[in-house]
């Protein structure tokens, strides 16, 4: 099997890492992860062994793998930035998953954070039911323009 894209299947594995945590499984086998993956189990632990050379992973007996605190930490990370993502797209009013994680994984920090800023202040110019707040300027009795 050719994988082209290294990073992006380490992201992924982190992914599933932290899906297995949530779900109670503090460890994964190499072939269940391959499995949900679509690689083979060996490429699986030639990942999970660049990830915890840098400390995201710890890799146990018998090709088990599971997240480190770290690497926990940068799941959550990489998660929030899908939501901004899938929301930013939501509020374009486009149905696009596969562009939100494109997104994620190719916009700077700073911008999906001014993406989850504006978005924040549109929902906040929205009013109880979802109508739009219409912010209307008009002049004062001296022409000074005035909201209303």
């Amino acid at each position: 099997m050719g994988y082209t894209d290294s990073a992006a299947m380490e992201r992924r594995l982190l992914l599933e890492l932290h899906m297995a945590e949530l779900g109670g499984m503090h460890e994964s086998s190499a072939q269940s992860l391959a499995e949900k993956l679509g690689v083979t189990a060996g490429y699986v632990i030639r990942l999970a062994d660049r990830l915890a050379f840098r400390g995201l992973a710890d890799r146990g007996r018998y090709g088990r793998v599971s997240l480190s605190e770290a690497g926990e930490a940068e799941a959550m990370r990489m998660l929030r930035r899908r939501r901004i993502a899938e929301s930013f797209c939501k509020w374009l009013g486009v149905e696009a998953e596969v562009d939100a994680m494109s997104m994620d994984d190719t916009l700077s920090d700073a911008v999906l954070e001014a993406i989850e800023v504006k978005m924040e202040a549109e929902r906040q110019d929205h009013g109880e039911n979802g109508e739009i707040k219409v912010h209307v300027i008009s002049p004062d009795t001296h022409g000074n323009p005035q909201h209303t």
